[in-house]
């Protein structure tokens, strides 16, 4: 049973991550401890957890065809399709950034081919509108086509689910930011731990791609940051 639990919550990748469902983690414990009774009810016992382990079952049965729950099973399967997609190409030092794997140069298609992940995303949304993980990775994916309307559309939206993502509150900001509001780009990341150099990475990224202008923004709410502290 122990294991049925992790299996059903690897179906949504948190078990172990802080999610509130972790808790079920210890229901078979619960189901499964002895009892003080007598040998002689040991056969009411069994009956008991056999009876418990059905209820357990159907339980799970009617969560898995919950919408918000497919939802959750569609945005993994588009995760990891963008996973293969993305780590079949990728090769360093050519693509110096991630988002180099989805930027379609002039002339010629796109490096990766993300339309599969992307339907799987989409599908996910439509059963479930605020699932977080579909609307950060669709706005991540928008973000590096320049699709930054649509982009700060699906990162508001995994904000208002999941606040403390650390990778939401970088893109979000961003968006904020290449719209011309450093203060609120500057905000967000002042939540964010950027000791890795993320902002100079994508400073410099807006700039490869020829968007001066863009980079200029992401530099101004970069100094906003850096006044505020």
């Amino acid at each position: 049973m122990a294991l049925g639990v992790i299996l059903l919550h690897g179906l949504v990748d948190d078990a172990f991550y802080g999610s509130r469902g972790v808790l079920l983690l210890f229901v078979p414990f619960a189901l499964l401890a002895r009892e003080e009774q007598e040998r002689g009810r040991q056969g009411d016992r069994q009956r008991g957890r056999g009876g418990a382990l059905i209820s357990a079952s159907a339980l799970a049965l009617l969560l898995a065809l919950l919408p918000a729950t497919r939802a959750v099973f569609q945005a993994n399967l588009a995760a990891l399709a963008q996973t293969r997609a993305e780590l079949s190409v990728y090769r360093w030092p050519a693509y110096p950034i991630q988002d180099a794997l989805r930027r379609q140069a002039p002339g010629s298609p796109p490096p990766v081919d993300l339309a599969p992940a992307i339907a799987r995303y989409r599908t996910a949304l439509a059963l479930d509108p605020g699932n977080a993980a579909a609307n950060r990775r669709l706005g991540q994916i928008e973000l590096s086509l320049g699709q930054y309307d649509a982009a700060r559309r699906h990162l508001e939206a995994a904000y208002a689910t999941a606040p403390g993502q650390r990778a939401t509150r970088q893109l979000l900001g961003e968006t904020y930011a290449l719209a011309g509001d450093p203060g609120r780009a500057a905000a967000l990341w002042r939540a964010v731990d950027l000791s890795q150099g993320q902002l100079a990475l994508r400073e410099w990224w807006y700039g490869a791609i020829g968007e001066t202008a863009n980079q200029q923004r992401i530099t101004r709410a970069i100094r906003q940051l850096t006044t505020d502290h």
